[in-house]
């Protein structure tokens, strides 16, 4: 992920621009292009370079895929979905599109379709330990913890990953079992210490282990000190200044936190993950009212009951009456079928 490394950037700019003086009509150089202006908040000319490169080849599967995601990000779900469908009409076989259909209907919170999507991805490619992951993780956020460990157990066979790491970690943590779930969290962390998520599931298992209070809250600052450096690569990263906002509060630093929520709901922080986050941010806030509406709208978006269990910080909250009226109004959905 080039946002993480901006010496990437600088580099992948510089290769994009000498590839295209070359051959301006090179769809892999405006597609390149096109990721260096997303990596950089800049969605505009991404999307005008992912529309250049169309214009040269109209049908192709990969380009069309990273234009979605880039809709994805604008919170355009129903732009980012026409394109995987289409790609998917064509090729009915891409495993990547059906992936990252999942995600788009992941960010929505529709987890009956995300599962499918994620689930067709996977017997489109087998032996492709992310399209695995993100079946678990789903199976997770629907309750089907059997399942989400699984198949978690699965995709870390295929190849050790820390997303599936991090998802064992937090299934196990929503059976209580905090120990074991640590162990899965520290193997995220060392997979992939460069995600900050992994460092709050950490922290989050840290939490529940007696005498474990310091590592959680060195956890949290660590996610929170590398947010801050990826916030300077792309500043326009509204889910990103939601994490921030998280981070800082959960590692005793709430100062500013507040205005950090509103400057993400700002810049197209709308994906249900985040305001899954901003749930937990304003309740530690203390400001209960805000964060039991923003809790309504999420479980009208499709969100579990099972999520909202995993979090470590709700227990207040969940002691109000009003959160079960919330969680008795709102039963999670059932599966259903794709529209491709």
């Amino acid at each position: 992920d080039m946002r993480r490394d901006p010496s990437s950037m600088i580099l992948a700019k510089a290769n994009a621009e000498t590839s295209l003086s070359l051959d301006p009509d090179l769809v892999e150089g405006h597609v390149a292009m096109a990721s260096v202006f997303e990596g950089t908040g800049d969605e505009t000319n991404a999307l005008h370079e992912m529309g250049r490169a169309l214009a040269l080849d109209p049908s192709n599967p990969k380009t069309l895929t990273y234009q979605g995601q880039i809709f994805d990000r604008l919170n355009r779900w129903d732009d980012a979905e026409k394109d995987f469908l289409r790609v998917l009409k064509e090729r009915p076989n891409f495993w990547l599109a059906y992936n990252e259909l999942g995600m788009n209907y992941n960010w929505q919170g529709d987890y009956p379709k995300a599962l499918q999507a994620f689930r067709a991805a996977s017997l489109a490619a087998p032996k492709n330990s992310l399209a695995l992951s993100n079946v678990a993780s789903l199976c997770f956020q629907l309750g089907k913890f059997d399942e989400a460990i699984g198949t978690a157990k699965k995709s870390m066979g295929t190849e050790p990953n820390d997303l599936a790491a991090a998802t064992m970690a937090e299934v196990l943590r929503a059976q209580k079992k905090y120990p074991e779930a640590l162990q899965w969290a520290l193997q995220a962390v060392t997979l992939n210490p460069a995600e900050g998520t992994n460092l709050l599931e950490l922290g989050d298992c840290y939490s529940k282990v007696h005498g474990h209070a310091a590592d959680a809250e060195s956890a949290y600052a660590q996610a929170a000190q590398m947010e801050e450096q990826q916030m300077q690569t792309d500043p326009t990263n509204g889910p990103g200044w939601m994490l921030l906002a998280l981070y800082r509060v959960k590692s005793g630093r709430p100062e500013g936190a507040y205005a950090l929520v509103q400057k993400a709901e700002s810049l197209k922080a709308g994906d249900l993950d985040s305001q899954l986050f901003k749930v937990r941010i304003l309740e530690l806030l203390g400001r209960r009212e805000e964060a039991l509406a923003t809790l309504n709208t999420c479980m009208k978006r499709g969100a579990t009951s099972y999520q909202m269990d995993a979090s470590v910080d709700l227990d207040s909250l969940q002691s109000d009456p009003r959160y079960g009226e919330i969680m008795n109004a709102h039963p999670s959905g059932n599966v259903v079928s794709l529209p491709i």
